[in-house]
């Protein structure tokens, strides 16, 4: 048996949507991603949230239900990449949707270019650099 059969993939999503008197997400446009994590501003009604979505390999011996623990580390850094370009804090507290389900098949295959702009900056550049040094820190 090869190794990497024993590896199964798992997707994961949650919707961050921030206080409007907090911060006015309706003028943001959010579009990148980090160590196979997805994440996008998304218009919904009146608002607009940030969603973030990716997979993971885990083991056998885990299971579904560890999705969460797993991708806490990575959805941290993501959160104090978004808190850093808005000035605002993005935390665990700004989730109200999240969910995880094994995967069939992988998702994106032709993902669009970084963008993270608000109504007065664009910060694609900025992100690009800071995902680039956090990449290669490793």
């Amino acid at each position: 048996m090869r190794e990497d059969e024993n590896i199964l993939k798992t997707h994961f999503f949650t919707v961050h949507s921030v206080d409007s008197n907090t911060y006015d997400l309706s003028n943001i446009k959010i579009y990148f991603s980090f160590n196979g994590i997805t994440v996008e501003s998304i218009s919904r009604d009146k608002s607009t949230v940030i969603a973030v979505r990716g997979e993971l390999n885990i083991g056998p011996i885990y299971s579904q239900v560890e999705t969460s623990r797993l991708m806490r580390p990575w959805l941290l850094v993501i959160q104090g990449i978004i808190s850093l370009f808005l000035e605002c804090p993005i935390t665990i507290y700004d989730i109200t949707e999240s969910g995880s389900s094994f995967v069939v098949k992988n998702g994106i295959d032709n993902p669009p270019k970084t963008i993270f702009q608000t109504e007065m900056n664009d910060y694609s550049k900025d992100l690009e650099k800071v995902l680039f040094k956090i990449n290669d820190s490793k």
